[in-house]
């Protein structure tokens, strides 16, 4: 520990200890630091006594105004311009996935961090700040990983506004994603950012959820191979040879949701009234987006990234829902723990029954019926 930071550190303890702090139990002290992790006097305090809650935690010079912290396998980088509570309620829902997905469904957890959780504002100066601390991180931590990063020395963006096409140019179009694989980066890269939706929405929460599933779902998978890689996690199902969204945009985008509703204090309708939403329905008329789907005269399974991509985010949600009205939700941790070591098709068919092109064919005529009808699989 630098003399800086050991400076900081005794400050921080000589500025709280007229309050009585020293004598509050060790229990209470990591309770205030898990609570309230912004609070630099508990954690300079947990620090002093050597307590496990604050080993995993470092007080760091910021680089030009970016915000780290560390605890066990989690970096969290964040632009200057997020706010301490940004910060804070992302950490919390993305504490809530790995107490539902991470912890509890075991299978894969070897291979689940480090994650690297980097939050973006909306300024374009502190984006490009956030994505110089990260290029620092993996020069000086992943080395292995450099020589095919965009925070290589020899790489030459072109056609970027800001930064590196990494994660700057997010302060400018907004969205969330799983930018990097542990087993080929040896970390997963979690960007958010502050745009569509801002961290004060409800929905920021729901983002957070989709994108640990997304981890959950990646951790799942041992090989190196991309092409097999992307194989097992359903992005190759199609009658081509391009990737699809359906399957790793529809679990992740369902099972988040799923999550987020059973929460405390969450609306009973919440989850209806979002698969509403996914297909254009809002409490009443019609769900537009049914008629748009089976207007492409395309399968779910053979929508790629293209013009119809959408339609893996909205109806791809929905045949999740149908599976899991069918077989279950535990099938669907029980189909993640065995595909690692079967291909994608014979884990789908082991836990859910017949093939999926099979179960798309019956779920399109599930799907073309009034959304009443639809609803009632929603719990």
């Amino acid at each position: 520990m630098g003399r800086l930071v050991a400076m900081l550190i005794t400050t921080l303890w000589v500025s709280v200890a007229h309050a009585g702090i020293e004598s509050w139990s060790d229990q209470t002290i990591c309770r205030l630091v898990e609570e309230q992790p912004d609070t630099a006097a508990y954690l300079a305090e947990a620090v002093a006594r050597g307590l496990p809650c604050g080993s995993g935690k470092e007080f760091l010079e910021p680089r030009q105004g970016v915000k780290r912290q560390v605890e066990g396998g989690l970096t969290v980088l964040a632009a200057a311009d997020v706010s301490d509570g940004a910060i804070k309620i992302t950490r919390k829902w993305l504490k809530v996935a790995e107490k539902n997905w991470f912890q509890a469904y075991p299978s894969g957890s070897e291979r689940r961090y480090p994650i690297i959780l980097t939050i973006v504002g909306n300024n374009e100066k502190a984006a490009v700040e956030l994505e110089d601390a990260l290029c620092e991180l993996i020069q000086t931590d992943y080395q292995a990983t450099l020589k095919h990063s965009r925070c290589r020395a020899d790489y030459k963006p072109s056609n970027c506004r800001v930064g590196r096409c990494y994660i700057a140019q997010y302060a400018i179009e907004g969205g969330a994603s799983i930018s990097s694989s542990r087993m080929n980066d040896g970390f997963f890269l979690m960007i958010m950012s502050g745009k569509n939706p801002p961290p004060s929405h409800p929905d920021w929460k729901t983002v957070v959820l989709h994108e640990s599933f997304h981890i959950y779902q990646l951790s799942q998978i041992s090989t190196k191979n991309r092409d097999l890689h992307e194989r097992k996690v359903g992005r190759r199902t199609g009658d081509h040879d391009r990737d699809v969204p359906w399957w790793s945009e529809g679990t992740a985008e369902y099972m988040g949701l799923l999550l987020y509703s059973r929460q405390p204090n969450v609306s009973s309708r919440f989850l209806k009234n979002k698969m509403g939403d996914l297909l254009g329905y809002h409490g009443q008329g019609s769900a537009p987006v049914i008629k748009e789907y089976f207007s492409t005269g395309t399968k779910l399974y053979n929508i790629d990234y293209g013009e119809h991509r959408r339609f893996g985010y909205t109806v791809g949600p929905w045949f999740v829902a149908y599976l899991v009205s069918q077989v279950g939700e535990s099938q669907i941790h029980e189909f993640y723990a065995d595909v690692d070591g079967m291909d994608f098709e014979k884990a789908f068919i082991k836990h859910f029954g017949k093939p999926y092109r099979d179960y798309v064919d019956e779920f399109e005529v599930f799907l073309d019926q009034p959304i009443r009808k639809l609803l009632k699989i929603i719990p």
